[in-house]
């Protein structure tokens, strides 16, 4: 341990290059050893504008690692036997009822924290533009007991964070404290984590890092802060805010040179992969189109649609002759809706547009997502909506309500 500073700081240049690369405008890095900090160090900026550094105290989003606090409340419960890692998840939790016999009487505590359900994925859904949370509490049963099967139950891994949404509910059930309540008294209280939030810090709170998107050519954009917690939903699996890798994890073991992984290859690699995502987006869309079709008249298309359960909702508008949807009705979520066949629309943007408007985008939207197919009912009028907003997922049917 006596040289590990020494061996860390000369990883500083590589660490600066890999931000660049990912277009990472701050950066905080801890190592924690035996219950102790054995080694801190910080990169860039907390706001890029301000100047402002980034320090031991930045308070940021831990997004996922979220996970593993979950995953910890559940291990308290556990050994004050309130259940056990196989307790299904119907006798943890009765609220839970969801469209599928396998997962409703087989699914255990386990089975969500190792993402082996085969459950649907459901976050390009709830994970909206300006880092909007889509779906509310009060209708967060309700959309996960909506959910399906798309993968053979516990026949492999498949990253989900709906089994965290899960997870969150069930402490709640077996505490019965709100999921905020249980990790404030029971961790972050103990452990004098006074710097941790699961929710939106005060704005009187010092030291709050901005939230950036990349661009294009690896410059950052200022975008929204994180709002998962905000309204329960997105807490369990995304939603702390804390302040203090496996590059960093090969030096502290001191993993010989020759088993090491190259980071910045694989970081050009990644790079590179995901700048193809628009173009080759674009060029199957052009493949697929038909051409020489027309619209209706746009008024025809105006209405609210509703999907089955009464959770999600679309807005279409018309406004100065263009056609737009605002998903939840918002106007942070309105996307104009260009023809693209017959009673199909399309509301994609370019990639920069998409990040400077606080959107996650990647392999996993393809075509369908970012088409609207309009459909006729028995007179011919339109009367539904429907959209596929997750790959293996039959596309959702929204009525006009």
């Amino acid at each position: 341990m006596a040289n590990l500073s020494t061996r860390l700081d000369a990883l500083r240049a590589t660490i600066e290059k890999l931000m660049s690369i990912g277009g990472t405008p701050g950066l905080s890095l801890g190592v924690m050893h035996q219950g102790r900090q054995v080694y801190y160090a910080a990169y860039g900026h907390s706001d890029v504008e301000k100047g402002l550094p980034i320090t031991d105290e930045t308070v940021l989003p831990v997004c996922s690692m979220t996970e593993a606090v979950t995953s910890a409340a559940l291990g308290i419960l556990m050994e004050e036997n309130k259940a056990n890692w196989d307790t299904l998840i119907k006798d943890a939790l009765p609220s839970f009822n969801i469209n599928d016999d396998i997962l409703q009487n087989n699914l255990t505590i386990t089975d969500l924290l190792c993402h082996r359900s085969g459950k649907s994925w459901g976050d390009n859904l709830f994970v909206g533009t300006e880092n909007n949370i889509l779906i509310s509490e009060k209708d967060s049963m309700k959309y996960i007991n909506s959910q399906t099967r798309l993968l053979h139950f516990c026949g492999q891994l498949s990253y989900n964070n709906m089994g965290f949404e899960l997870a969150g509910k069930v402490i709640e059930a077996l505490s019965g404290q709100s999921y905020f309540d249980f990790l404030q008294t029971r961790i972050f209280d103990p452990l004098g984590m006074d710097r941790t939030f699961l929710q939106t810090p005060p704005s009187s709170l010092e030291d709050i890092g901005t939230t950036y998107n990349a661009l294009d050519d690896g410059c950052s954009v200022r975008i929204p802060a994180v709002k998962a917690g905000d309204d329960w939903f997105g807490t369990p699996s995304a939603g702390m805010r804390s302040c203090v890798g496996q590059l960093v994890l090969e030096e502290f073991i001191q993993a010989p040179d020759v088993e090491r992984n190259d980071y910045l290859k694989a970081a050009e690699s990644s790079r590179a992969e995901n700048l193809k995502w628009y173009p080759s987006l674009m060029h199957e869309l052009a493949q697929e189109r038909k051409y020489d079709t027309s619209a209706k008249p746009l008024e025809e298309y105006v209405c609210t649609y509703w999907d089955a359960i009464h959770v999600f909702k679309i807005d279409v508008v018309l406004k100065e002759g263009q056609l737009y949807w605002l998903l939840q009705g918002l106007e942070s979520e309105k996307f104009l809706l260009n023809n693209y066949e017959d009673d199909l629309f399309t509301w994609l943007l370019p990639r920069n547009e998409l990040s400077k408007r606080g959107r996650w985008v990647g392999g996993d939207e393809g075509p369908d997502f970012w088409k609207a197919v309009f459909k006729t009912g028995d007179g011919g009028k339109i009367d539904k909506l429907s959209w596929s907003h997750d790959n293996g997922i039959a596309a959702v049917e929204y009525k006009k309500g």
